[in-house]
Protein backbone atom coordinates (compact mmCIF):
# COMPACT_ATOMS: atom_id res chain seq x y z
CA UNK A 1 0.00 0.00 0.00
CA UNK A 2 1.16 3.59 -0.69
CA UNK A 3 1.02 6.49 1.43
CA UNK A 4 0.93 9.88 0.59
CA UNK A 5 2.27 12.22 3.85
CA UNK A 6 1.10 16.07 3.92
CA UNK A 7 3.30 18.16 6.35
CA UNK A 8 1.41 21.08 7.37
CA UNK A 9 -0.34 22.44 10.42
CA UNK A 10 -3.70 21.33 11.55
CA UNK A 11 -5.56 24.74 10.07
CA UNK A 12 -4.92 23.69 6.41
CA UNK A 13 -5.46 19.80 6.85
CA UNK A 14 -9.59 20.51 6.09
CA UNK A 15 -8.82 22.13 3.40
CA UNK A 16 -5.82 19.54 1.93
CA UNK A 17 -8.99 16.97 2.15
CA UNK A 18 -11.89 18.90 0.35
CA UNK A 19 -9.20 19.29 -2.65
CA UNK A 20 -7.58 15.95 -3.29
CA UNK A 21 -9.56 13.80 -5.33
CA UNK A 22 -6.89 11.27 -5.71
CA UNK A 23 -8.36 7.53 -4.58
CA UNK A 24 -8.38 6.26 -2.00
CA UNK A 25 -8.37 8.84 0.36
CA UNK A 26 -7.33 7.08 3.39
CA UNK A 27 -3.57 6.22 1.80
CA UNK A 28 -3.25 10.44 2.68
CA UNK A 29 -1.69 10.47 5.97
CA UNK A 30 -1.52 14.68 7.41
CA UNK A 31 1.42 15.43 9.34
CA UNK A 32 1.50 18.00 12.11
CA UNK A 33 3.37 19.30 14.93
CA UNK A 34 1.26 17.04 17.43
CA UNK A 35 1.76 13.46 14.94
CA UNK A 36 4.89 13.85 13.74
CA UNK A 37 6.54 11.65 16.20
CA UNK A 38 4.18 8.69 15.12
CA UNK A 39 4.41 8.63 11.77
CA UNK A 40 8.58 9.17 11.29
CA UNK A 41 8.91 5.07 10.27
CA UNK A 42 6.04 5.07 7.54
CA UNK A 43 7.56 5.18 4.06
CA UNK A 44 5.73 7.32 1.83
CA UNK A 45 5.22 7.16 -1.76
CA UNK A 46 5.08 10.99 -1.78
CA UNK A 47 5.43 13.92 0.53
CA UNK A 48 4.38 17.40 0.40
CA UNK A 49 6.19 19.96 2.48
CA UNK A 50 3.62 22.64 2.51
CA UNK A 51 4.68 24.08 6.00
CA UNK A 52 7.34 23.62 7.89
CA UNK A 53 5.54 21.42 11.45
CA UNK A 54 8.74 20.44 13.32
CA UNK A 55 11.55 22.08 14.79
CA UNK A 56 13.55 18.40 14.93
CA UNK A 57 15.02 18.99 11.28
CA UNK A 58 15.83 14.94 11.60
CA UNK A 59 12.17 14.30 11.89
CA UNK A 60 11.26 15.85 8.46
CA UNK A 61 14.29 14.53 6.68
CA UNK A 62 13.72 10.59 8.04
CA UNK A 63 10.29 11.22 6.78
CA UNK A 64 10.97 12.62 3.37
CA UNK A 65 14.22 10.46 2.91
CA UNK A 66 12.57 7.48 1.42
CA UNK A 67 10.15 9.03 -0.49
CA UNK A 68 9.44 8.33 -3.73
CA UNK A 69 8.29 12.14 -4.73
CA UNK A 70 8.94 14.83 -2.97
CA UNK A 71 6.85 18.28 -3.34
CA UNK A 72 7.63 21.27 -1.95
CA UNK A 73 6.24 24.93 -1.30
CA UNK A 74 9.10 26.28 -2.69
CA UNK A 75 7.74 30.12 -0.82
CA UNK A 76 8.65 28.30 2.52
CA UNK A 77 11.86 28.34 3.94
CA UNK A 78 13.18 24.86 4.43
CA UNK A 79 16.56 23.86 5.87
CA UNK A 80 18.91 22.56 3.26
CA UNK A 81 19.86 19.74 5.41
CA UNK A 82 16.46 17.73 5.42
CA UNK A 83 16.42 17.73 1.08
CA UNK A 84 20.24 16.83 1.22
CA UNK A 85 21.38 13.90 -0.80
CA UNK A 86 17.53 13.03 -1.38
CA UNK A 87 17.23 10.93 -4.57
CA UNK A 88 13.56 11.07 -5.52
CA UNK A 89 12.21 13.79 -7.61
CA UNK A 90 11.43 17.05 -6.49
CA UNK A 91 8.48 19.51 -7.55
CA UNK A 92 8.09 22.51 -6.80
CA UNK A 93 4.78 24.63 -6.20
CA UNK A 94 4.36 28.82 -5.50
CA UNK A 95 4.00 31.69 -6.22
CA UNK A 96 7.98 31.68 -7.83
CA UNK A 97 8.39 31.88 -11.22
CA UNK A 98 10.81 29.25 -10.97
CA UNK A 99 8.16 26.37 -9.66
CA UNK A 100 6.97 23.39 -11.38
CA UNK A 101 3.60 24.37 -10.54
CA UNK A 102 2.29 28.10 -10.10
CA UNK A 103 -0.97 29.73 -9.97
CA UNK A 104 -1.65 31.95 -13.34
CA UNK A 105 -4.80 33.84 -11.70
CA UNK A 106 -6.44 32.87 -8.76
CA UNK A 107 -10.01 35.35 -9.33
CA UNK A 108 -13.63 35.20 -7.74
CA UNK A 109 -14.41 31.41 -7.38
CA UNK A 110 -12.00 29.87 -10.29
CA UNK A 111 -8.44 29.72 -10.39
CA UNK A 112 -6.04 28.82 -13.34
CA UNK A 113 -2.72 26.66 -11.92
CA UNK A 114 -0.32 26.34 -14.27
CA UNK A 115 2.71 23.18 -15.13
CA UNK A 116 5.44 24.90 -16.43
CA UNK A 117 7.84 21.62 -16.85
CA UNK A 118 7.25 18.02 -17.41
CA UNK A 119 6.16 16.00 -14.59
CA UNK A 120 5.98 12.50 -14.27
CA UNK A 121 2.75 10.93 -12.64
CA UNK A 122 2.66 7.63 -10.62
CA UNK A 123 1.98 5.67 -13.43
CA UNK A 124 5.05 6.93 -15.30
CA UNK A 125 2.83 9.40 -18.13
CA UNK A 126 4.32 12.64 -18.77
CA UNK A 127 2.33 15.65 -17.75
CA UNK A 128 3.14 17.87 -20.00
CA UNK A 129 3.03 21.99 -19.47
CA UNK A 130 -0.34 23.28 -19.31
CA UNK A 131 -2.98 24.90 -17.43
CA UNK A 132 -5.38 23.72 -15.65
CA UNK A 133 -8.65 25.63 -14.44
CA UNK A 134 -10.26 25.06 -11.23
CA UNK A 135 -13.99 25.77 -10.74
CA UNK A 136 -16.17 26.28 -7.76
CA UNK A 137 -13.49 27.18 -5.18
CA UNK A 138 -14.63 28.31 -2.12
CA UNK A 139 -12.92 32.07 -1.73
CA UNK A 140 -11.78 31.44 1.78
CA UNK A 141 -9.18 28.51 0.09
CA UNK A 142 -5.39 29.37 0.58
CA UNK A 143 -3.91 29.67 -2.71
CA UNK A 144 -0.60 27.34 -1.20
CA UNK A 145 -3.11 24.31 0.01
CA UNK A 146 -4.81 25.10 -3.72
CA UNK A 147 -1.85 24.53 -5.82
CA UNK A 148 -0.09 21.76 -3.50
CA UNK A 149 -3.39 19.64 -3.69
CA UNK A 150 -3.06 19.90 -6.98
CA UNK A 151 0.28 19.03 -7.80
CA UNK A 152 -0.73 16.01 -5.84
CA UNK A 153 -3.99 15.07 -7.96
CA UNK A 154 -1.71 15.79 -11.16
CA UNK A 155 0.81 13.31 -9.80
CA UNK A 156 -1.92 10.45 -9.19
CA UNK A 157 -3.42 11.45 -12.40
CA UNK A 158 -6.94 12.88 -11.16
CA UNK A 159 -6.35 16.17 -12.58
CA UNK A 160 -9.41 18.17 -13.60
Amino acid sequence: MSFIGILTNKKSEPEFESLITCKPKNNIIMINHSNIENVRNIKFDTVLLDKKVSRDKGLTKKIVENAKKLVINADISIDEDIITNIKAPIITYGFNQKSTITASSIENNDALICVQRNIKDVNNNVVEPQEIKISKLDKSKNAYVLMGAETINIIYGNNK
